[in-house]
């Protein structure tokens, strides 16, 4: 009788030792799916970023380049948009534009 309530008790421990572990196993699957989820949304946010900074880039550089000069601050403004462009992963299509934009003489204000 022992040697059964030993061998019952050792399977009902095993049992619950096998089902702890297919919990962890599936809470990790699910922890690493939602993390990929969260992943693929910052990339989409980054993506939008990037698209939105390189839209306002060009707009604000062909106004410029219409106009055929440039405020020393609206300058610099447009060179921080480009250099958190490039750190989104921008691919360098903005670099002739942003040349462009270094060649204009600068604006002066008038007091």
């Amino acid at each position: 009788m022992e040697i059964l309530l030993a061998v019952l008790g050792g399977s009902t421990v095993a049992a619950f030792i096998n089902q702890v572990g297919e919990y962890i196993r599936a809470r990790k699957n699910h922890e690493e799916k939602t993390e990929t989820k969260e992943d693929e949304d910052i990339k989409a946010l980054k993506e939008a970023m990037k698209m939105l900074l390189m839209d306002r880039i060009k707009e604000q550089a062909h106004l410029h380049l219409k106009e055929k000069e440039i405020a020393f601050e609206d300058r610099k403004h447009l060179h921080e948009m480009h250099n958190v462009y490039k750190v989104l992963g921008g691919n360098g299509d903005l670099t002739p534009l942003m040349e462009e934009i270094d060649e204009l003489p600068t604006k002066l204000l008038n007091k």
